[in-house]
């Protein structure tokens, strides 16, 4: 009987049978991104239910659902950007005067455990809107879910401040939204058919951030386009990222990423592996060690040892280095603790992708 093991990278076997392959799901995940799920809604659909949640992983899904319709083209952007799975929600387009409508679509999504969110439309910078988005960025945070968001470059600052100058506003926008979880998109990249303005290539950008390995960083990367939508100047574009804004420029006849950071200026790299942390492991411990096992030395040993071991795979992978899991005695040890309560504290060191080199020459 033919069979055996098959590999996606190389030929497939000609003969019929079953062939299989394993894969540690663990390791899937650090080697591919985290999983690669970006969350966005969309508007002026046809064929679509309003407040539903439509899933895709492919640009046929999109297709085969809703044709050749515009309002998705946000879905195909992402998927092209290397997004493996797109959750979008069908949104009223009385949903921008709405607040309950905004929290209900947010906490739907976020429900959806995306590790990207993304507006990819200027409907979604309106003062109100945005900031109604925004404020769901920390809400969730605080109830587990630590995706990234992705919004984009605006001309005037949405918050309502009488600052009485241009360097003055964006200061005030900054700082409204520095956050290590929350992306700028300063310019885009025009994609034909599918993407014309920045708004809307925040999409692939987050399809883009969804997939990246843990192990690889976005600075330089290519992008699949020769016209940027806005172009900056050497001082602009210092001035910009020193704003914290993530900006695509010219690199040798192609678009690139020019440093791919959040808007406090922390490298995405290091945003990802903390997000994988914080996520993963809750996934980890959830699915495989809560209920299962006694809340005694052994136990807590027992769960120590599991996660220890589940983050040496990060490490062996060149993610993180120096990964240390102890019994939190500051907590353990208080007399007034829950029988079925334990404190575990993780520590490790970040590994950065190299990317600023200085050399010194002498002759």
């Amino acid at each position: 009987m033919a069979g055996g093991t098959w590999d996606p990278t190389k030929e497939l076997p000609i003969r019929p049978g079953v062939y299989m392959r394993l894969i540690d799901a663990a390791d899937e995940q650090i080697i591919g991104g985290v999983r690669g799920i970006v969350a966005m809604p969309f508007v002026n659909y046809t064929n679509a239910q309003p407040n539903v949640v439509y899933e895709f992983s492919s640009g046929r899904d999109v297709s085969q659902q809703f044709g050749n319709n515009s309002a998705l083209n946000p879905v195909r952007l992402a998927l092209r950007g290397g997004a493996k799975k797109v959750i979008a929600y069908a949104a009223r387009n009385s949903i921008l005067g709405s607040q309950a409508q905004i929290d209900e679509m947010m906490d739907t999504l976020a429900s959806r455990d995306p590790d990207v969110f993304v507006f990819p439309d200027a409907m979604w910078t309106e003062g109100f809107v945005r900031n109604r988005i925004l404020s769901h960025l920390k809400k969730h945070r605080e109830n587990g879910s630590y995706y990234i968001f992705v919004i984009s470059k605006e001309e005037d600052v949405i918050i309502e401040r009488n600052t009485a100058s241009v360097a003055e506003k964006e200061q005030a926008f900054s700082a409204y939204t520095s956050d290590d979880f929350l992306v700028h998109l300063g310019n885009g990249a025009v994609i034909d058919g599918l993407c014309s303005d920045r708004h809307q290539f925040t999409a692939y950008v987050a399809g883009l951030i969804a997939s990246v390995p843990l192990t690889k960083s976005i600075t330089y990367m290519k992008v699949p386009s020769s016209t940027l939508t806005e172009e900056f100047n050497r001082t602009e574009m210092i001035h910009y990222l020193q704003q914290g804004y993530l900006l695509l420029d010219y690199k040798r006849q192609q678009i690139k990423i020019e440093k791919g950071i959040t808007t406090t200026g922390k490298n995405l790299r290091s945003v990802k592996t903390k997000q994988a942390i914080a996520m993963d492991v809750r996934r980890f411990v959830v699915s495989k060690l809560i209920g299962k096992l006694n809340n005694d030395t052994d136990g807590q040993l027992a769960l120590k040892s599991a996660i220890q071991a589940y983050l040496e795979r990060y490490e062996q992978f060149g993610v993180l280095k120096d990964a240390e899991v102890l019994i939190d005695d500051d907590y353990n040890n208080d007399p007034n603790i829950e029988a079925d309560t334990v404190y575990i504290k993780i520590s490790y060191t970040e590994i950065e992708s190299m990317e600023r080199i200085f050399l010194t020459v002498t002759i």
